[in-house]
């Protein structure tokens, strides 16, 4: 074979084998998004919700990595596998303990995806174990704060709290978007990273959410 078609055959072959990693990637990525909607519907619809709006705030913050951080976010809650049914479906406050038991879900979630060689799991184990995380060094499970949290983290702590104000739980009703702004706001540079935040809030008032 002459070496330009030799050369050209490798470059196909290195191509086709990157297009099946990266499929792989996304199809673990399904499946373990999967297996959450099996224990509730609701899971399953704020997954998809909450990917939806880490994507458009990652967008927002010029992130080259959004499109990752938009595929790989629907992973932020895979650790809530292990948590007892009669704790995540509780109806009525927990108490600290059973608090307790949710907080693990973010180490537990990092547990799962860590160690992968894939760029996406690695992408969804350092979500899973942030997202959770505070501006204010407040959060869980490690109390870091600021910029020592990944963008990622901070990105989808945003997506996930909008989605939880905004959507009906069986302990609680949706707020509207008014009253959803106003409390985030009240969050801002506490909870969420106000540069963030204000981006986020932007998107909402120009109906780009």
């Amino acid at each position: 074979m002459p070496l330009k078609r030799h050369e050209r055959a490798l470059r196909k072959q290195a191509a086709e084998a990157k297009e099946g990693l990266w499929s792989a990637q996304l199809e673990i990525i399904h499946r373990l998004a999967s297996a959450a909607e099996f224990r509730d519907h609701e899971t399953g619809e704020h997954i998809a919700r909450m990917a939806v709006y880490a994507g458009k705030l990652a967008l927002a913050a010029e992130r080259r990595d959004g499109y990752l951080i938009q595929l790989a976010a629907p992973m932020h809650d895979i650790g809530k596998v292990a948590v007892p049914n009669g704790i995540l479906f509780k109806p009525r406050k927990l108490t600290v303990a059973e608090f307790e038991v949710i907080k693990a879900h973010s180490r537990v979630g990092f547990e799962i995806l860590d160690g992968s060689g894939f760029e996406l799991l690695q992408l969804a184990a350092e979500i899973a174990f942030t997202h959770h995380e505070k501006w204010d060094g407040r959060g869980y499970p490690r109390a870091i704060g600021r910029r020592a949290i990944p963008a990622s983290g901070r990105i989808c702590a945003i997506a996930d709290a909008w989605d939880a104000i905004t959507s009906e739980r069986p302990y609680k009703r949706a707020v509207e978007t008014e009253q959803a702004i106003e409390l985030m706001r009240e969050a801002r540079g506490t909870h969420f990273d106000p540069e963030l935040l204000d981006l986020w809030i932007g998107l909402v008032e120009h109906n780009e959410i």
